[in-house]
């Protein structure tokens, strides 16, 4: 359709804009190309997937939300159209698996852990897998799982990086 989509922060809280191809805002899209959503100073948005119904998903600081393909909150999802991860502070990356099924990663702040979250459609954790935290190096606090992929066979790969050393840690969860 050529439009182009991006997340991050608008006035200090989750923010999506939708763009023409010439670079324009889609006043289709949100308010005049822009959604905002106040999940409270600060809470900037990171990541962002479509789903198979053309909504977006979108993941960031401690917040994950799901939007219309017209960037207006689902409310059938989560409370009012969002979920407050109070597993996940940090949520870099999500990605869908073959089932539908979401996974959350990131980290949590203050924590030496990767976490991961998967959710159901409706935004209920998942509760054959629900919340799992692997701790890459220690007891220090800087570790950040920061991108995730889906594999072509069902396994997941959690990558980050961990502060002692400077490493970077690649875990793989068998489907």
């Amino acid at each position: 359709s050529g439009k182009i989509l991006a997340v991050g922060a608008v006035n200090n809280h989750y923010g999506l804009m939708r763009f023409n191809a010439d670079l324009t805002l889609d006043a289709s899209f949100g308010t005049g190309g822009v959604t905002e959503t106040d999940f409270g100073n600060g809470r900037h948005a990171f990541a962002f997937r479509f789903d198979k119904a053309g909504r977006i998903l979108v993941s960031g600081n401690q917040y994950l939300a799901r939007y219309s393909a017209a960037g207006v909150l689902d409310t059938t999802f989560g409370t009012d159209g969002s979920i407050e991860n109070g597993y996940v502070g940090f949520m870099y990356d999500l990605e869908f698996q073959a089932d539908g099924k979401l996974l959350v990663f990131g980290d949590v702040n203050g924590s030496s852990h990767y976490r991961i979250t998967r959710y159901l459609e409706n935004g209920s954790v998942d509760p054959d897998f629900g919340d799992r935290q692997y701790n890459p190096g220690g007891n220090h606090h800087e570790d950040q799982g920061r991108s995730l992929f889906v594999r072509d066979d069902g396994d997941i790969l959690l990558v980050g990086r961990s502060q002692q050393g400077r490493q970077f840690n690649t875990y793989r969860i068998d489907a």
